[in-house]
C-alpha cells in the first residue's frame, strides 16, 4: 500500500468524498433522535466502528482484487481497531488485555495466557506494518503526499482522543477539577475525533484503490 502512497500524485478526486458525506448524512440523521449521540455505545461511537469495519472489508476487497495479498496484517490492523471500538479488549477476562494488571494481578493463568497470547499477535502485526510499510510511508510524507499526510492527520486525531478519554480521571491526581459540563464536551470531541480518524482511514483506502487502479 505505501509504496504506491508514496509516489502518488497530489490530485485530490473529489468524488471519493462523496461516500464520506453520505456516512456523515446518515450519522446525523441517527444522531437526531438519540438522545446523548456521544455518550459510549450511541450513535457516534457505533458509528465509527462501522466505519472501520467498512474499511477493512473495502481494503480486504481491493486486495484481492489487485493481488496484493502480503498486505493482509493491514486489513488485520483495521479489524483489530474495531474490535477495539466495540471494547472487545475488556468483554471475556476478569482484566482488559492491555490493561498490566491482568498479567501482574490474580487473574486466572488461562486468562493471562489468552492475553498474552493475543497482546503477541498485536505486536507481530505492527513488527510487520513497520517492517513492510514505515519506510514508504515517512518517504511520503518528506515527499509531502496526501496520503501520507492524511494517515498522519488521523494517527493525530487519535493520539488526542485518547488523551481527551477519562480526561477528568487522569487529572484527578493532580488535583485538578474540570469545570461543569467540560468532562461532556471533551466526550463529545473524543468521539468526534475518533469518527473522523476512521473516516480518514476510509478515504486513505478509497485513494491507494484508486491510484493503483491507475497504475
Amino acid at each position: 500500500m505505501f509504496d504506491l502512497i508514496a509516489r502518488s500524485r497530489n490530485s485530490f478526486p473529489i468524488l471519493i468524498l462523496l461516500p464520506v458525506a453520505g456516512i456523515l448524512g446518515i450519522v446525523v440523521a441517527f444522531a437526531l433522535f438519540d438522545a446523548d449521540p456521544f455518550a459510549e455505545g450511541a450513535t457516534v461511537e457505533r458509528s465509527t466502528t462501522a466505519v472501520l469495519f467498512l474499511t477493512a472489508a473495502t481494503f480486504l476487497v481491493a486486495l484481492v482484487a489487485r493481488g496484493w495479498r502480503s498486505r493482509w496484517h493491514l486489513v488485520a490492523v483495521l479489524v483489530l481497531l474495531g474490535l477495539r471500538e466495540m471494547d472487545f479488549d475488556k468483554a471475556f477476562l476478569s482484566e482488559g488485555i492491555l490493561q498490566l494488571r491482568l498479567y501482574t494481578g490474580d487473574a486466572p493463568i488461562v486468562e493471562k495466557l489468552a492475553g498474552a497470547a493475543v497482546v503477541a499477535m498485536i505486536a507481530w502485526l505492527m513488527l510487520r506494518l513497520i517492517r513492510r510499510d514505515l519506510p514508504a510511508w515517512l518517504r511520503g510524507l518528506r515527499d509531502r503526499r496526501q496520503m501520507p499526510l492524511l494517515l498522519l492527520a488521523a494517527g493525530i486525531a487519535v493520539v488526542v482522543a485518547k488523551t481527551l478519554d477519562g480526561l477528568q480521571r487522569k487529572l484527578s491526581p493532580f488535583g485538578v477539577t474540570l469545570p461543569p459540563g467540560a468532562p461532556r464536551i471533551f466526550a463529545a470531541l473524543e468521539e468526534s475525533l475518533e469518527l473522523g480518524f476512521a473516516l480518514a482511514l476510509l478515504v486513505a483506502v478509497l485513494l491507494w484503490w484508486q491510484g493503483n487502479a491507475r497504475a
